[in-house]
């Protein structure tokens, strides 16, 4: 009878939770920080910002700054907030006008919802083309020596990812011979003061983001350029979602993008996945089930060789994590966070299936007697994590250098 009622409770509860919380996000609105920082890839580090949707937030003159106030009141979309109501000669018309000439696009009348749309994919594409050809040019002009990608996960407002810069410092300090290029990636993951009442939002946004991440990776031109990737939380999935096709983690279930489902995007020639050859990434306190692994070679176009290209992936995590465990909920409840909590999922389930095959090894970094020892049990965040210092030197060695890490290396767990 106790497990009935608590059973019931529990039902009542995760209701009440699916009613209420969808409600409490709001947009993250980048309009002023895009303007600031996007504007010159020139900077260190570059910033690229993104809505919801994976539009790329224009890097142009004053008067074309995204004014946040009516991007808040189009829920975030940069698509409807250049596209709707462009009636000729309206005040719309002349910054869609502006916005189309800044890109080297001829302005199209935008008469139709299609029109619309693909009128606003090509502009897209120009604009994340702009990008590559500028970065590329940089990259060789600077001679970097090494690319550093940072992925922030949801419930990040304009400036809450302030992990960026502590892992830049750290970075630079141990690679001091190193000319080393960042770029922070900002996503509109949502924010709230509830993390669940955002959970679906951002596990909606991660597929665009993470195809639009995955084109901007893809159009780096030097592919033996050592690239390093470290995501946290939500941004884990959208990193894998960047370079691999992650179907699986669908569970059936479609999102629609700019009119077309994910798993027909993802196959475009447009998104072809990243051909690098020296690639790492380290995913922190990751926000996703091990499903997303399930298509880890599933490339676009496939690699003929059946090599994986990618170097090492590397994962923290701490099995008391409050977040990504849902506190009393199951870490299933509302989008599957299992991988920052759960271990056994590790050995069977991604390392099985990532080394199946030669060419990447997986790598484990176990955080939570660390966070314990810290009085910060139920930890999720970068600087957190930082803490434990003994096991963070081990997952940045892995990660940064060609260092194979001991067996008894601090946190390191490997598979029987």
């Amino acid at each position: 009878m106790k497990n009935s009622l608590h059973s019931l409770l529990g039902a009542l509860l995760s209701l009440a939770l699916l009613n209420i919380l969808p409600g409490c996000g709001h947009p993250v609105l980048y309009g002023i920080p895009a303007q600031r920082d996007a504007a010159t890839i020139s900077t260190e580090p570059v910033c690229l910002y993104f809505d919801r949707e994976g539009s790329l937030y224009p890097a142009v003159q004053d008067n074309l700054v995204v004014d946040n106030t009516v991007l808040e009141g189009k829920n975030g979309y940069l698509f409807d907030y250049y596209t709707l109501n462009v009636i000729p000669g309206s005040a719309r018309d002349i910054t869609w006008q502006r916005l189309s000439a800044a890109y080297g696009l001829t302005p199209v009348a935008i008469s139709d919802d299609p029109t619309r749309k693909a009128a606003w994919r090509v502009l897209q594409q120009q604009m994340r083309q702009r990008f590559i050809t500028r970065f590329n040019a940089h990259l060789k002009a600077t001679k970097s020596d090494m690319l550093v990608v940072l992925v922030h996960g949801y419930n990040n407002d304009v400036s809450a990812a302030a992990w960026y810069s502590a892992i830049e410092r750290t970075v630079r300090r141990r690679t001091p011979d190193k000319r080393i290029q960042f770029v922070e990636i900002r996503w509109d993951g949502g924010a709230s003061a509830t993390a669940l009442g955002i959970w679906g939002y951002a596990q909606a946004s991660m597929y665009p983001v993470g195809l639009a991440l995955r084109q901007l990776l893809a159009g780096i031109d030097q592919h033996d350029l050592p690239v390093r990737i470290m995501s946290h939380s939500t941004g884990c999935p959208l990193t894998c979602i960047a370079l691999w096709n992650s179907t699986d983690a669908l569970s059936g279930n479609g999102v629609d993008m700019w009119g077309q489902s994910y798993q027909d995007v993802c196959m475009q020639p447009a998104f072809f996945t990243p051909q690098l050859t020296h690639l790492r990434v380290a995913l922190l306190a990751p926000a996703m089930p091990y499903s997303h692994f399930n298509n880890f070679f599933a490339r676009n176009p496939a690699n003929p060789t059946g090599n994986s290209q990618y170097e090492r992936i590397v994962f923290g995590y701490n099995t008391h994590d409050q977040a990504t465990g849902k506190w009393i909920l199951p870490a299933g409840f509302m989008g599957d966070t299992r991988l920052g909590v759960h271990p056994e999922d590790y050995c069977p389930n991604v390392v099985g299936q990532v080394q199946s095959r030669p060419g990447t090894k997986v790598y484990q970094v176990d955080f939570t007697a660390g966070m314990k020892r810290a009085g910060t049990r139920g930890a999720h965040g970068v600087a957190a994590l930082m803490q434990d210092y003994p096991a963070f030197d081990t997952l940045l060695d892995t990660w940064l250098t060609d260092a194979i890490p001991s067996s008894n290396a601090p946190g390191l767990r490997t598979c029987p």
